[in-house]
């Protein structure tokens, strides 16, 4: 009977997640791939998005990845790939209508964070497409996200209407299809419980530019993207490995990141131990490399009941 994944796979992915295996590890990861149960395995990198990621590991440690488990995680990235490439056009598609309407609308997570940090949309596993417009922009992103087919998931009266939007950070809508394309079309990159005040207007004044399927669209900065994906994984408790190896594949981007303009708004935004704790399970865990100002910050006391 398939356990989904046990503590060997478990074990397993955890070492593949490192950029560098030590000898020790080596050795470690060989006597794990002896015990493992090829299905539970594979379920498990699907569960946290890693697959693509995994294959390009066959070809960095090939002792680990004999012939089976190199083709069956291949087959399983050619499956998943055009539904990325579809969803990527998809997403190309509504930020050309926001441009035209005059809409400024920055794209983030999904096929935005593959194109940085894996160097394609299809090597970054996604369950939907995340746009950030201005609260005052919503009500005509909608318009347009419903001109290009978009419908919500669910009709809301107008006092729903109005609890919902005090309470959430995002519509979500979602395009009819085989698959269908689910969107999240945010106002905020948080609701207002969590307590974290980012300015949306500010977000997108100050972003950047990258280039995804040949179109020039915004990015938030490496920092300011590094803090949100940091909260997104304690808010979620960590429950996808994909998300820590999002913040591995930043933290190692060239050019690195700038210590001071990322704990800097942690402070503003009372967001530092937070933040302290990503860098401390980084280091630890998948032996992240942290410039002498992030380790402080990586040892600074956490947040109680993280």
């Amino acid at each position: 009977m398939s356990r989904s994944g046990g503590a060997v796979e478990q074990q397993l992915l955890l070492l593949l997640l490192k950029e560098e295996l030590s000898r020790e590890e080596r050795f470690e990861a060989r006597s794990l791939v002896a015990r493992f149960h090829l299905p539970d395995f594979l379920h498990l990198a699907r569960h946290h998005f890693l697959v693509p990621w995994l294959c390009g590991r066959g070809d960095r440690f090939p002792e680990l990845f004999d012939p089976a488990m190199r083709e069956a995680l291949e087959a399983i990235r050619r499956a998943e790939a055009p539904r990325a490439l579809h969803w990527t056009d998809r997403l190309l598609d509504l930020l050309d209508r926001f441009e035209r309407a005059g809409v400024r609308a920055l794209p983030y997570k999904g096929p935005a964070l593959g194109r940085l940090l894996y160097g394609s949309p299809a090597d970054r596993p996604f369950g939907d497409l995340d746009i950030l417009v201005t609260p005052r922009d919503l009500p005509a992103a909608e318009r347009i996200a419903r001109g290009a087919g978009f419908r919500r998931r669910w009709a809301l009266t107008p006092r729903q209407e109005r609890a919902f939007l005090r309470s959430s950070s995002h519509l979500e809508l979602i395009l009819p299809g085989e698959p269908p394309v689910p969107l999240d079309l945010h106002w905020s990159p948080l609701a207002e419980h969590f307590s974290v005040p980012f300015d949306t207007e500010g977000l997108l004044e100050h972003s950047g530019w990258m280039d995804l399927g040949g179109r020039r669209v915004r990015a938030f900065r490496r920092e300011e993207l590094f803090l949100l994906l940091s909260i997104h994984c304690v808010k979620h408790r960590f429950e996808r490995l994909n998300w820590l190896k999002d913040l591995d594949r930043l933290l190692r981007l060239e050019g690195g990141l700038d210590g001071k303009g990322l704990l800097e708004p942690a402070r503003r935004l009372r967001v530092e131990r937070l933040l302290g704790v990503c860098l401390r399970v980084l280091a630890r865990g998948l032996g992240t490399p942290l410039t002498p100002e992030l380790e402080r910050a990586a040892a600074a006391r956490p947040a109680a009941g993280i």
